[in-house]
C-alpha cells in the first residue's frame, strides 16, 4: 500500500502543478461571481421594493398578507439566485479550470513518474496499469515515459479511459485503484472551498 508520507510527496506535486497555478485563475472566478451576484442580488432588492409598493396601494386589510407572500417569495428567488451563481461560476469554472491543468501532458507524465516511483519504494514492483484520459492519445504519453516506468505496466504502456483529466492507476496485486482524476481533484477542493465561495459572495 502507498504509505503516508508517498502520498504527502503526491499532493505536493498537485499542489506545486496544478493546484497553485490555479489558485489565481479560482480568484479570478470568485471576483467575477461576487461582481455578478451583487448586480442580481440589487436588481432582486429593487423588484421587491417595487412590489412592496403596489402591495401597499391595496391597503392595510391585505397588506400583513401580501407582504408575507412577499417575503417567502423574495427568498425563495434569492435561494435559487444563489444556486444559479453557485453552479455557474464555482462548479462550472472550478471544474473547467481542473480539466484544463490536469489535461497538460507534462502534469500527466509527471504524476505516472512519481506515483510509481512511490509505489515501487512500498515494495510494489510490477502488474501495475496506468490509465490516462482519452483525449489526450496514448502515444504522446507513452513517448514521454522512460523504458523503465513503461517495464513496470502490464501492459507495458498507458490505457485510456474516458475521463477528461489527471489519471488513474492500478494496483492490481492488491487489488487498489489510485484516483487522481479531474473528478476526484474537482471533489476534493470543492468539498474544502464551497463553503469559503459561499461566504465571499453571499455575505
Amino acid at each position: 500500500m502507498v504509505g503516508k508520507g508517498k502520498i504527502d510527496e503526491i499532493c505536493d506535486i498537485l499542489r506545486k502543478q496544478t493546484l497553485e497555478p490555479a489558485k489565481k485563475q479560482a480568484q479570478e472566478i470568485i471576483e467575477n461571481a461576487r461582481i455578478e451576484a451583487n448586480n442580481i442580488i440589487e436588481d432582486a432588492n429593487n423588484e421587491k421594493k417595487k412590489i412592496v409598493e403596489e402591495a401597499v396601494k391595496e391597503g392595510d386589510k391585505k397588506k400583513d398578507q401580501i407582504l408575507s407572500a412577499l417575503k417567502l417569495a423574495s427568498q425563495q428567488v434569492i435561494d435559487k439566485l444563489k444556486n444559479a451563481i453557485e453552479e455557474k461560476f464555482f462548479k462550472k469554472g472550478l471544474k473547467e479550470l481542473i480539466i484544463k491543468e490536469t489535461s497538460n501532458p507534462k502534469i500527466i507524465v509527471d504524476l505516472i513518474n512519481c506515483i510509481i516511483q512511490a509505489i515501487e519504494k512500498e515494495g510494489i514492483e510490477s502488474d501495475l496499469s496506468v490509465y490516462i484520459p482519452k483525449h489526450i492519445g496514448t502515444d504522446k504519453i507513452n513517448a514521454f515515459l522512460t523504458k523503465d516506468i513503461l517495464d513496470k505496466l502490464r501492459e507495458k504502456k498507458v490505457m485510456e479511459e474516458p475521463f477528461l483529466g489527471g489519471i488513474k492507476v492500478k494496483i492490481h496485486e492488491e487489488q487498489l485503484t489510485i484516483d487522481i482524476t479531474d473528478q476526484a481533484i474537482f471533489d476534493l477542493i470543492a468539498e474544502y472551498i464551497r463553503e469559503d465561495f459561499r461566504e465571499m459572495i453571499f455575505n
